[in-house]
């Protein structure tokens, strides 16, 4: 896949320049992109903080300021998803919708799995709200990310058993 020749290739230049917020910053993205949130978290944090040795300056500051701008966001991210969670646990499936919708405009597009992860639990607020039809819109975009994943295919497939359309539903199943 590209996204893993893409994380060797940024872990060669981390290997060369040990130093480097950049190469740091690119594994980071490049472990998000491949659903390793947590490890591509640590590579952010590190390079946020690290000082560049190898061409202090311009590129350390790049490094270290887009790392920094991608974990605010996905600190804001989570800070929503909790929220949503917390409305969807309540009842308010409306404003748990409104809630993942904001962590969406949040997320950083290399977070694919997380975005997958909110794109899900959207889904499962637009069924408990009866919005089938978007339900199934989100658990086609989750997958779009993530062509296996489980929760994303059980979903869509309850809601097209509740819209009445079982063959398709079957399919999600399989």
């Amino acid at each position: 896949r590209r996204e893993e020749q893409a994380l060797r290739e940024a872990q060669a230049a981390l290997r060369e320049f040990s130093a480097s917020s950049a190469a740091r910053l690119w594994v980071g993205r490049c472990l998000l992109r491949l659903a390793r949130r947590e490890e591509g978290i640590r590579a952010l944090t590190l390079a946020a903080r690290q000082l560049d040795s190898y061409g202090e300056g311009h590129d350390a500051a790049w490094g270290s300021a887009g790392a920094e701008v991608r974990l605010r966001a996905l600190r804001l991210v989570d800070g929503c998803r909790e929220r949503a969670e917390d409305a969807y646990a309540h009842g308010g499936f409306e404003r748990a919708v409104e809630l993942y919708g904001q962590a969406l405009a949040a997320s950083p597009s290399d977070d694919k799995w997380g975005r997958a992860l909110l794109l899900a639990g959207r889904a499962a607020c637009h069924r408990r709200a009866r919005a089938l039809a978007r339900a199934v819109e989100d658990c086609d975009a989750a997958l779009a990310l993530f062509p296996r994943y489980a929760r994303a295919h059980f979903r869509r497939g309850i809601c097209l058993l509740e819209l009445e359309r079982p063959t398709e539903a079957l399919k999600s199943f399989q």
